[in-house]
């Protein structure tokens, strides 16, 4: 594991990698090299947005020792507090940017839903989950591939197949 000092000589280390061209032309190890950058800009800047948060935590606290005004001494407490929950949100963010990825994250995945048993009502609901699954990929910009269905009069499915393909969908999906 890596302190956030290391993290950020090595940040720096990869963006001067990143502007030789020799490295940019190898395509997989280019590629490979841009996601180990963008997964520590994003560790660094959630570890700045926490020290920033810190930093203002510690003014205010410091206003709040020299305030006469009772006023004033609510408005800091209530910005003390939205800032202690802002900063518990950014710890999290931070503690979960540091978890190490999962290998198979980045993968693709086969989504097969069946109807079971419960006849033409349970092929309605495997149409629906199907529909609702595709409109999820659809928001989350992955592609949506149809590999087979068998499909009931009732417009439901019996059995759909189809394939998501796009950024760590394995990841989500899981």
């Amino acid at each position: 594991m890596y302190s956030i000092c290391e993290l950020e000589s090595k940040y720096k280390e990869i963006e001067k990698q990143l502007l030789d061209p020799k490295i940019a032309a190898d395509n997989n190890r280019y590629a490979k090299m841009v996601k180990e950058y963008n997964k520590i800009k994003r560790i660094i800047e959630d570890d700045r947005a926490l020290k920033d948060i810190d930093r203002d935590l510690k003014e205010y606290s410091e206003m709040l020792e020299t305030a006469d005004d009772d006023i004033f001494k609510e408005e800091i407490n209530r910005e003390i507090e939205r800032l202690q929950q802002e900063r518990a949100g950014s710890e999290k963010k931070l503690l979960l940017s540091l978890v190490p990825d999962d290998p198979l994250s980045g993968k693709n995945i086969i989504m097969e839903i069946r109807a079971g048993t419960g006849g033409d009502e349970a092929a309605l609901f495997a149409a629906e989950l199907f529909r609702m699954y595709s409109r999820y990929c659809e928001r989350n910009k992955w592609k949506v591939e149809h590999i087979s269905s068998n499909e009931t009069g009732v417009g439901g499915f019996k059995e759909v197949i189809f394939s998501i393909s796009g950024d760590e969908v394995y990841k989500k999906m899981k």
